[in-house]
């Protein structure tokens, strides 16, 4: 690795570094909300775990990329954020998955909108009252939502089954 390459890691590390903290403080500050109001929007942690999953797999990848990237992300903020930009995307996207049961199974997430809120909601606020008296679902639903940051092809790979059903 030459010098100017192990400059560039440097630099970028500690650019995700400083947008990693700017996310974890965002996570403590609705978490601080949620814990004060007892509202609890999941999709937002569902997004951001998400982007947390990028950020830990740009890091990983840093020292495998060429210099010209390395060189790209140190000078655009814009290109930082773009990895976990698209990994809270489809950590959203799979929320969805999740939540109209299109991905279901003993290893993921299973959520119902029976709660009276629920109940009394309308349209698309329906979508953001789903709830689960079992706090292992709220685990799995992190857990995968890191996973679709981390991994974006897992996100993509699944969409793609689907477009391949559609077109049986």
């Amino acid at each position: 690795m030459t010098k100017a390459t192990v400059e560039n890691v440097k630099a970028v590390s500690s650019r995700l570094l400083w947008a990693l903290a700017a996310l974890l403080s965002l996570l403590v500050v609705l978490f601080v909300v949620f814990v004060f109001s007892k509202q609890v929007a999941v999709m937002p942690i569902v997004l951001i775990f998400g982007g947390l999953g990028a950020f830990t797999s740009l890091q990983r990848r840093l020292k495998q990329l060429s210099n010209e990237d390395l060189q790209l992300i140190k000078e655009s903020p814009s290109y930082t954020f773009l990895a976990p930009l698209a990994g809270a995307l489809l950590a959203g996207v799979l929320y969805l998955l999740f939540i109209s049961n299109l991905l279901a199974g003993q290893m993921f997430p299973s959520f119902s909108a029976e709660t009276e809120e629920a109940q009394k909601a309308s349209g698309l606020m329906k979508l953001f009252l789903v709830s689960s008296a079992d706090p292992a679902n709220y685990a799995k639903l992190f857990f995968w939502s890191f996973v679709a940051g981390f991994s974006e092809r897992f996100v993509t790979d699944i969409i793609g089954r689907f477009d391949s059903l559609d077109r049986t």
